[in-house]
């Protein structure tokens, strides 16, 4: 017999905020990610560009409520191999449909573009450039990316799959007098720290770690019957906002992450 799961709960505010970071990553891109660039930001008041240019940390925002769906959504599953791939099965199955389809649109436009002369070349990928596009190894492997957004998708993945290694970690290093869920805490917020040192590439998840930590620290903090999670919660909150401005990022970086918590 399959595991039943219980219908998730609807966050208000995570919706909210959810669609607020859409926008202020859509207002980014078509201020700066477009051929109108420097004619757009010639005419735009300097109030709206600063404000545009700061919405591509709209992603950080999105990074944190991973961290907080995925957190909640595992908060009651045990981490047996079956629970580990019903998991990982149920994310890719939301994920990778549309994500394909945008990739057949982005083979069809550069098939059309091979009979229709168009001003921005767009070469056909191979066979292994789209293998590689399709299951988010892109990156990591080197090659050529066919969807320039896609970065974030890749980036996902590999919190996915980081995180449930560390609820495993957790549950098989479980005691007595530490619960799986402690050290499973512990793990996250001291793993979360640590990323805080390492400089942005795009690449791999390891930078951008202690924004999904944060939102998973949320919810253990805010169901966990223990004052543990709030206190590692903060502790994670104030050392990640000491040691990111000093790695060269912006402090906006910082408060998008605290703000969101």
């Amino acid at each position: 017999m399959l595991a039943t799961h219980p219908r998730p709960q609807r966050f208000a505010f995570i919706d909210g905020l959810r669609g607020f970071a859409a926008l202020a990553v859509v207002s980014y891109h078509l201020v700066f990610n477009t051929e109108l660039t420097h004619a757009i930001v010639s005419v735009l008041p300097t109030a709206i560009r600063e404000i545009a240019f700061h919405g591509s940390l709209g992603v950080n925002v999105f990074f944190v409520i991973s961290g907080f769906v995925i957190a909640y959504s595992l908060r009651s599953t045990p981490m047996t191999g079956a629970e580990v791939g019903n998991f990982i099965v149920r994310r890719q199955l939301r994920l990778d449909p549309p994500y394909w389809c945008v990739l057949g649109i982005v083979l069809l436009q550069s098939a059309v573009g091979r009979v229709i002369p168009s001003p921005v070349e767009h070469p056909l990928p191979t066979v292994t450039e789209l293998a590689l596009n399709a299951s988010y190894l892109h990156k990591l492997a080197g090659s050529r990316e066919l969807l320039g957004v896609a970065w974030t998708l890749c980036i996902e993945i590999q919190f996915y799959l980081a995180f449930v290694a560390l609820l495993w970690i957790a549950s098989i290093g479980r005691s007595s007098r530490m619960p799986s869920a402690a050290i499973a805490c512990i793990l996250a917020a001291a793993t979360g720290v640590a990323s805080a040192f390492v400089r942005p590439d795009f690449v791999w998840f390891g930078p951008f770690w202690h924004y999904f930590t944060a939102g998973a620290l949320c919810v253990w903090a805010i169901h966990a019957d223990q004052r543990l999670p709030l206190a590692v919660l903060v502790t994670h909150s104030i050392a990640v906002a000491i040691i990111v401005p000093l790695r060269g990022d912006a402090y906006a970086t910082v408060v998008t992450s605290l703000v969101t918590v």
